[in-house]
């Protein structure tokens, strides 16, 4: 229906032990998606969130925000336009329109620990929402360091099907100094290399 519903689960009896001793950690995507959706950064609206508890040990939880029907990750958004050979101007628009959305992320004074492709969705191209905002960190200052785990893992996103120009723009649009760019994307796409590198190593093993 209109809503999504994320329940925790018991995994084997450790559940309750985890959110017992980290209930601020178990409790971050609420508290993240009120602070966020307050400041009109896009996320699924915030409905309700509830634990139940039972001699202060926390049983379980559960978050229910607006269900986002009809959108998709923009991995998924952004391959299609280039199978139907969208035009430059258009991949250039969609790419603008998602710096914007990460900026205003950034600007609000939040850190999404894993800001994927995957956790970005949109319905048209123009309007982006964050979701998984369990990783989502409030208070921290945004540093190159952040800025550019979060860079490497939006290029890892969309590499294997755009130029590396195009994303070159796109990355510059969500820089403050723009005047280093080559290097910059030097230690992006390193970067990147190493993530790729890393997941097939978890792979095989």
């Amino acid at each position: 229906g209109e809503w999504a519903v994320k329940l925790s689960r018991i995994e084997g009896g450790l559940g309750p032990v985890k959110r017992t001793l980290a209930r601020g950690r178990y409790r971050r995507a609420w508290v993240a998606a009120n602070h966020l959706h307050a400041r009109g950064v896009r996320v699924p609206e915030p409905m309700a969130y509830g634990e139940w508890t039972l001699f202060g040990i926390v049983l379980g939880n559960v978050l229910v925000t607006r269900f986002l029907a009809g959108h998709v990750n923009v991995e998924v958004y952004a391959a299609q336009l280039v199978r139907n050979s969208a035009t430059q101007e258009a991949l250039g628009a969609f790419f603008a329109g998602l710096a914007s959305a990460v900026n205003r992320l950034t600007s609000a004074g939040a850190y999404h620990a894993d800001l994927s492709g995957k956790n970005i969705f949109t319905k048209d191209g123009s309007e982006f929402y964050f979701i998984d905002l369990d990783g989502v960190v409030l208070g921290r200052a945004y540093c190159d360091a952040l800025r550019l785990k979060n860079h490497i893992q939006l290029y890892d996103s969309f590499c294997d099907f755009c130029d590396h120009d195009t994303l070159a723009r796109f990355h510059a649009r969500m820089l403050t100094d723009t005047d280093n760019l080559e290097g910059w994307m030097r230690l992006v796409v390193e970067g990147q290399r190493a993530r790729r590198r890393q997941h097939h190593g978890r792979q095989r093993g």
